[in-house]
C-alpha cells in the first residue's frame, strides 16, 4: 500500500487550526451527501459532547493533539481498512475542504 494515513483513534481530542475550543473525534473516513464528499473525522465539542453540532474536518487541519484515543490491535486493523478503502474507492468521492 502507498500513501497511507495514520488517523487518529476514536477518543482522541484535537484543536483544529485557528480554533480554541478542543473537539473529540467520535468518526472517522465520512462520506457526507449525495456528492459524496469525504472527510477524514467527524467529531464533537469538548467537553460538551453530542449536541446540535457535528465538526468534520481533515487530517491537516489539526493543530495539536491534546489526547489520542484507545489503541490495540483491532485498531491497526481499522486503521488497514480505512486506508484500502480509500485507495479502493478514489473515484468516487471528493476531498471535503475547510474553510
Amino acid at each position: 500500500m502507498t500513501n497511507q494515513t495514520k488517523y487518529l483513534p476514536i477518543g482522541s481530542v484535537v484543536i483544529l487550526n485557528d480554533g480554541e475550543t478542543p473537539v473529540m473525534i467520535v468518526g472517522r473516513v465520512l462520506l457526507l451527501g449525495k456528492k459524496q464528499i469525504l472527510w477524514d473525522y467527524q467529531a464533537v465539542v469538548y467537553p460538551t459532547g453530542l449536541e446540535e453540532t457535528l465538526v468534520y474536518f481533515n487530517q491537516g487541519d489539526i493543530q495539536e493533539i491534546l489526547h489520542r484515543g484507545f489503541e490495540d490491535a483491532t485498531e491497526e486493523k481499522a486503521q488497514a481498512e480505512l486506508n484500502d478503502w480509500i485507495q479502493n474507492n478514489a473515484d468516487q468521492y471528493t476531498r471535503g475542504q475547510t474553510e
